[in-house]
């Protein structure tokens, strides 16, 4: 069985919450601790965390998109498993949901992700990804996860409770979380 790696997106800007998302808190802990624990506690061994601070994995080519983020994670594992990637900004995800979507790889052996959103999403780590990121980041080929993911083959995996996908991009939409998680 190949082990399971997680990525962590959490380079952006976060122009439209007008501060940085990944610090907002969740309870009692911040979106970044939530985020890597919530990997850590499906299948992840390890979690890379992309993010344009000190202490982190820095984008090697920045202002890219989450692709970059991806090429700059990627050269800290191993060359062979499986890949979790979350970004930051989805506080109802739960590591049940990630776990459902590590299996669902696993069983398919491809690339999966869940019909309601392009993210979270799992690939196996592979010459192909890596190729798909790197031309992503040089310009040589869409940088975008839809299109990586479409490369990959992967398949959409039927979801029913969508809300778990929500991404808080804006004041507006963290507090929308906050009241349904009663914070």
């Amino acid at each position: 069985m190949m082990k399971h790696y997680g990525i962590v997106l959490a380079g952006g800007k976060s122009l439209r919450m007008g501060s940085d998302k990944s610090l907002l808190q969740r309870g009692n802990q911040s979106m970044l601790e939530f985020t890597r624990n919530l990997l850590l506690n499906s299948h992840c061994s390890d979690v890379i965390i992309s993010r344009n601070a000190p202490g982190f994995v820095a984008d090697v080519i920045p202002d890219m998109g989450p692709c970059s983020g991806l090429h700059a994670g990627l050269k800290h594992l191993p060359d062979a498993g499986w890949l979790t990637v979350l970004p930051v900004d989805m506080p109802l995800m739960t590591s049940e949901q990630l776990k459902r979507l590590q299996s669902e790889a696993e069983a398919r052996n491809c690339a999966v992700y869940f019909q309601a959103s392009v993210m979270p999403f799992v690939v196996p780590i592979s010459d192909a990804l890596q190729r798909f990121v790197d031309q992503a980041v040089t310009g040589d080929a869409p940088n975008a996860i839809k299109a990586l993911l479409a490369a990959l083959q992967a398949q959409a995996i039927p979801f029913e409770h969508a809300s778990v996908f929500i991404n808080t991009n804006s004041t507006v939409d963290w507090q929308d979380v906050q009241s349904q998680l009663n914070l």
